[in-house]
């Protein structure tokens, strides 16, 4: 799978309307036989977690991801559950350090009006951490 697949598919999804988080999880499912996320899960997350600009919509949404990929369905089930926390770790540290924040209104400052091309660059870089780190790991 080419990670630019899932950024440029990540991109159309954002471009024909669907928001951060919306358009992460088509990306992936369209790009993946074994994601199958209900997009509708990500709408709240969108511009901030409920358009509050709070948690970034596309933080929350790779999240979605890892946990749908790598959480665990047995409560008993500890070492799936210590590793979906390490990835989901993982991902927040790298976002925060990539961006500088995990806010969407510290990322985006002042008068949000929706796609910006700070988030769409986001979402492209975003898109290719988690198909390397998430999807397909080398290790």
């Amino acid at each position: 799978m080419s990670y630019k697949k899932v950024s440029d598919k990540a991109m159309s999804c954002f471009d024909e309307g669907y928001n951060c988080a919306e358009s992460m999880i088509a990306a992936f499912n369209d790009s993946y036989d074994n994601i199958d996320i209900d997009i509708a899960l990500a709408t709240p997350f969108g511009a901030g977690l409920g358009a509050r600009r709070d948690l970034c919509g596309m933080l929350i949404a790779g999240t979605m991801l890892i946990g749908h990929l790598h959480g665990r369905i047995d409560p008993n089930d500890m070492e799936r559950k210590t590793d979906s926390y390490k990835m989901a770790g993982a991902y927040y540290r790298w976002f925060k350090e990539r961006f500088g924040a995990v806010m969407c209104r510290d990322i985006v400052p002042g008068k949000f009006t929706g796609h910006t091309e700070v988030c769409e660059n986001i979402l492209k870089e975003a898109a290719t951490y988690l198909a390397e780190t998430v999807v397909e790991p080398t290790e």
